[in-house]
């Protein structure tokens, strides 16, 4: 015959075993989110690369197609010049978060010199010290705005 204590202790010895399956159960989905989340990252890097080799060949081609191929927008050349490139610092800047940033910039404006150089190879091209600087200036203010952006970021999940 039960005692009149154990007979009591019964829910709550149910409530704790209930309680410690939903921790364990818990636990499971914390680790399943963890690698999810893993997972979406890396996709996400991979895609981020894909999308800045993609901008690099990009600025090459446009860069070098003859004249007569290249149709301007109404913004003109100076601000499709920095526009273009400051796009290409912030998407470089995402995708490649592990590596020094200065260097980034630094390569990606010797890669702006080099297309700037290589348009007086082509026909109906010409080479302009105002369009490279722009294309730096877009370089620069592109990964100024990134390092802004990261440091508001961090800011605000520390808060939480």
């Amino acid at each position: 015959m039960a005692s009149p204590d154990s007979s009591r202790m019964l829910p709550f010895r149910r409530v704790h075993e209930a309680s410690e399956k939903f921790v364990e159960i818990a636990r499971a989905l914390q680790r399943q989110s963890v690698e999810m989340t893993k997972r979406h990252d890396k996709q996400l890097s991979v895609f981020l690369r894909c999308v800045s080799i993609g901008c690099i060949i990009a600025l090459a081609l446009l860069a070098w197609l003859p004249g007569t191929i290249v149709t301007r927008t109404i913004l003109g050349g100076h601000a499709e010049h920095f526009i273009a490139y400051m796009g290409t610092s912030i998407l470089m800047g995402l995708a490649f978060q592990k590596g020094p940033r200065p260097t980034t910039q630094f390569l990606l404006i010797m890669y702006a010199g080099v297309l700037e150089a290589g348009q007086l190879y082509s026909p109906g091209r010409h080479a302009s010290l105002q369009d490279f600087a722009f294309s730096a200036a877009g370089v620069v203010i592109g990964g100024l705005f990134l390092s802004i952006a990261r440091s508001r970021m961090l800011s605000w999940l520390r808060r939480d």
